[in-house]
């Protein structure tokens, strides 16, 4: 786990399982991003709580996609805060109701294989417990979190669901639209609509957010991601 801080931000990353979550804290306002694989709520509690131990009021769980992998502790912390909105995209809310994660399509030749098996081997062992979204995006959504101006918005192609959150001009959380796990590689191995990506790609750089905070790796300045991936 580590924080950054910029102005009034603190941003937590969460490594839960195999994936990212986040915390982002401004003031004593909150939101959480994605829930990771298992359910890890008392890590959440600790990333909300300041140097004082004060705890910020959670505003929203925003959910990325509806993959197992994403959602582990979403549940526990609505329970946990119900006066927390959970937030996804309109194409996704069916999925995260029943508990079902659609096994996504293989881009890669390592990925088509894993793919290809997941579909026909592991599809009912991918199940989690479902729960329910108090708001569906279509397109974009914009709100604030203690002052600063949040968006959600639709960034198709890892799933045609995914949403991402731009958090002021600091940061963009991309959940699977983006990975980071290997240096100067940024294709996700699974997509849906991989024709979509791209697109999607240059709606996140228009944010002009100066960080983007992927769901799995390691958070890349927008001028790098830029420069490496070739995408303006």
């Amino acid at each position: 786990m580590y924080s950054e801080q910029a102005e009034k931000l603190t941003i937590t990353k969460l490594f839960l399982g195999n994936a990212n979550a986040y915390v982002v804290r401004a003031g004593n306002e909150a939101a959480i991003i994605d829930g990771g694989l298992g359910s890890w709520p008392e890590r959440f509690s600790a990333a909300l709580a300041n140097s004082s131990g004060d705890s910020a009021e959670v505003r929203y769980i925003m959910v990325t996609h509806a993959h197992y992998d994403h959602v582990g502790s979403v549940r526990a912390l609505k329970k946990a805060y119900p006066r927390a909105l959970v937030v996804a995209h309109k194409n996704e809310a069916a999925n995260l109701r029943a508990g079902l994660s659609p096994v996504p399509k293989g881009t890669m030749w390592f990925s088509r294989p894993i793919s290809w098996l997941g579909c026909r081997i592991f599809r009912h062992c991918i199940h989690f417990n479902g729960f329910a979204v108090d708001v569906e995006v279509e397109d974009s959504l914009k709100s604030r979190l203690a002052g600063i101006e949040i968006e959600f918005f639709h960034t198709p192609g890892h799933t045609s669901g995914s949403l991402c959150l731009r958090v002021g001009e600091e940061a963009v959380f991309v959940g699977d639209s983006i990975f980071h796990v290997l240096p100067g590689c940024f294709y996700p191995p699974f997509a849906d609509l991989p024709e979509l990506l791209t697109a999607s790609w240059q709606r996140i750089v228009a944010t002009g957010a100066r960080m983007i905070y992927p769901g799995h790796g390691r958070p890349i300045s927008r001028k790098r991601f830029i420069a490496e991936s070739g995408c303006s």
